[in-house]
């Protein structure tokens, strides 16, 4: 009986004494930050504050960067592709020209060669008259 009041009572001691030591620990807590300290961790939280905005706007720079180069690459692709169909067009229609063209030269000749019999046919033929 003796060896578990003596536990109990080491037990209360042991208990006692981290509840005194937590209590002082929180008693000094509010104490423990001095006004340089405090300073400290403002001047600290705005130096973050100014690198985080830094960051930020560097950031989103970048990113209208990039944006603004897309669109100008994509405008540069439409534009290079609009002047390819707009040269093909140009080739198709400069073809159509010419074959027209070759087509009516082919059809007057043609009308050409068969008028010359008919006139020459006309026209009397004459002869060298000898002396």
């Amino acid at each position: 009986m003796y060896k578990y009041c003596a536990m109990g009572y080491q037990q209360r001691q042991v208990q006692s004494k981290r509840v005194a030591t937590h209590a002082s620990l929180q008693a000094r807590r509010p104490y423990g930050r001095t006004p340089k300290a405090t300073k400290d961790v403002q001047a600290k939280s705005k130096r973050l504050m100014r690198e985080m905005l830094v960051f930020w706007k560097k950031n989103e720079k970048e990113e209208r960067d990039v944006r603004k180069r897309e669109n100008k690459e994509a405008a540069d692709r439409a534009k290079i592709e609009e002047e390819k169909r707009e040269a093909a067009r140009q080739a198709r229609k400069l073809e159509f020209l010419i074959s027209q063209t070759e087509l009516y030269s082919h059809f007057v000749g043609n009308k050409l060669k068969s008028e010359q019999p008919i006139k020459q046919s006309s026209v009397p033929l004459q002869t060298h008259a000898v002396e």
